[in-house]
């Protein structure tokens, strides 16, 4: 399977090349990904090899993104979700409560 750079989906306006790049390699694994969900495989070792192979550029695809944030200067999400947890925020300090005297 060849795939050609000039069959790209949308074109992006990049600031970087290396944003660029991050790009192409997303769309690139995508491809690579769907083609092998469509491939049959007779035995369990062409299952498996397949297997490996799909986990492999799912894991070049997660890196194209996490590259992609970076470079877009915005961070991951995970960052951004830690940074605005409750559990990270200062506790406001609280005035006891009063007891509840029977009338």
């Amino acid at each position: 399977m060849t795939i050609d750079p000039a069959d790209k989906p949308v074109t992006r306006k990049v600031n970087t090349y290396a944003l660029a790049q991050a790009y192409d390699i997303r769309d690139i694994a995508a491809q690579h990904a769907l083609a092998l969900k469509d491939e049959s495989a007779p035995n369990l070792e062409a299952k498996a090899t397949r297997a490996r192979a799909l986990r492999d550029n799912t894991s070049v695809w997660t890196a194209a993104i996490d590259m992609t944030y970076v470079l877009r200067g915005r961070g991951k999400p995970k960052g951004v979700v830690a940074r605005n947890d409750p559990s990270r925020q200062a506790k406001k300090p609280r005035a006891p409560i009063a007891p509840i005297t029977a009338a």
